[in-house]
């Protein structure tokens, strides 16, 4: 079995997120283990990414070291809007 790994899991994603997200909306955010393929044609965000873009995978990627991607796919819409919107001023940014 598993162990799904979230973003209040990771101290690296903690970090990023904690001004902006409570421990309860961490816990929701799930991240792609280093090393999966993506599936094709799916959306991801890199949490280190500092645009916070949105990433439609291609059949060759996977998740690369230090990378700390969220499926789209797994995710509510508001929080994944929220996610998705580059850090503010006074935020941290990565």
């Amino acid at each position: 079995m598993t162990t799904v790994r979230t973003a209040y899991d990771s101290p690296a994603a903690h970090l990023l997120l904690r001004d902006a997200f409570s421990d309860d909306e961490l816990r929701r955010v799930r991240l792609v283990p280093e090393g999966t393929r993506l599936d094709q044609g799916a959306v991801y965000v890199d949490l280190r990414d500092p645009t916070r873009a949105e990433v439609k995978a291609r059949g060759d990627m996977s998740v690369g070291s230090g990378e700390l991607v969220v499926p789209k796919a797994e995710i509510g819409y508001e929080l994944w809007n929220r996610l998705t919107r580059p850090p503010g001023p006074g935020q941290t940014g990565g």
